[in-house]
């Protein structure tokens, strides 16, 4: 008997070698995706700055009078939400709040948006409150 590995075992140990080597730049270039389409994942520091930005505005909402025990919260580094709903209500919403469009003018802000909870088969039309949070020192800069 010999100290030497059986040849089946060096020749199976090549063939794996080998196959990984091929099936790694295979398995990269189909998992690739461009930039537009990678989920953005936050770091731990914009994450508690969110949250801070977050406690900031159901504070000044809560100073306001606004009960939020039955709303939703919703913040976005892209400010989509509030985007949207300024789209879809059109050119003379924005005219119709020319304070509020100068104090946010050139700024970076959160828009923050309360809303009712949702909940199956619970249709709601109203309730919806809006807070921009600036970035920078996190002051409110505006409610709606």
């Amino acid at each position: 008997m010999t100290d030497r590995p059986p040849a089946f075992s060096m020749s199976s140990m090549f063939v794996v070698s080998a196959l990984s080597l091929l099936a790694t730049p295979l398995y990269l270039a189909l998992s690739w995706r461009p930039p537009a389409e990678r989920p953005i994942q936050p770091t731990v520091a914009q994450l508690l700055v969110r949250n801070e930005a977050l406690a900031a505005a159901a504070q000044g909402a809560r100073r306001l009078g606004w009960d939020l025990t039955d709303m939703e919260c919703e913040i976005s580094d892209d400010n989509a939400r509030w985007v949207e709903h300024s789209r879809s209500a059109g050119s003379d919403f924005l005219e119709s709040i020319p304070e509020l469009r100068r104090v946010l003018q050139g700024e970076a802000y959160w828009a923050v948006h309360f809303g009712p909870r949702r909940e199956p088969g619970r249709y709601i039309t109203d309730g919806d409150a809006w807070v921009f949070v600036r970035r920078s020192d996190l002051k409110i800069l505006g409610r709606m």
